[in-house]
């Protein structure tokens, strides 16, 4: 009986030890994500520009329809100005600057693991603002040049983020895992072949930041 108990507590111990082994070492990334050590300035720069990339005009595989068209880019861009009147009712529809970023799949593959960037974003300067309804915005007060934040996701020392896919943000220090959550939302529909948008003030003036893969 002895025996069999001594077995038992040491095929337990063993499964312990496995298992918090795996979680420390974490090999393969089974559970946790593990930060890459890739220098920040060797990752390819996302691609600018002023108009929708062909990527997105296309329709995505299982689909007949592309991930943007015309139609649905205007009611978006109608309620994205909605929504930032109620804080600041001077801006108008003429005032919303479009710009899409297309991101390499390195690059891309880079940021969708989370400990590549969520220290960045600790590590950035950044302030809360509440707006006049009551909303908030992220500041990003500094940046540092080689930041995934900038050469991937095209933010630059200023920029208030105001709005993501649309949606106003709690911003508050209670709310952190509700960004972690969003921003995985966000990876997965670039992933799949669609985009995310975060509206920006720079300069004072709106902004809306597609993300797509290049």
């Amino acid at each position: 009986m002895l025996d069999k108990f001594e077995k038992i507590c040491h095929g337990f111990c063993g499964v312990t030890v496995l298992i918090v082994a795996c979680l420390y070492l974490n090999p393969f990334g089974f559970w946790f994500d593990i930060p890459d050590n890739k220098p920040r300035e060797f990752l390819q720069k996302s691609i600018a520009t002023s108009k929708p990339p062909p990527s997105l005009l296309k329709p995505r595989e299982g689909s007949k329809t592309p991930a943007w068209n015309p139609i649905e880019n205007t009611k978006k861009k109608n309620n994205v100005i909605a929504r930032l009147k109620k804080a600041n009712p001077k801006i108008s529809s003429k005032d919303l600057q479009e710009r899409y970023m297309q991101i390499p799949k390195e690059s891309f593959d880079f940021i969708r693991n989370e400990t590549n960037w969520l220290p960045e974003l600790k590590q950035a300067g950044r302030a809360i603002h509440k707006n006049r309804d009551g909303t908030t915005s992220l500041e990003i007060t500094k940046i540092k040049n080689s930041s995934v934040l900038t050469r991937v996701l095209g933010l630059e020392a200023g920029d208030r983020i105001e709005l993501i896919n649309g949606d106003r943000c709690d911003f508050s220090e209670d709310s952190t895992l509700s960004h972690r959550n969003k921003a995985r939302e966000i990876f997965e529909a670039i992933g799949s072949g669609g985009s995310a948008t975060v509206t920006i003030m720079r300069n004072g003036a709106p902004q809306q930041i597609t993300l797509s893969l290049k």
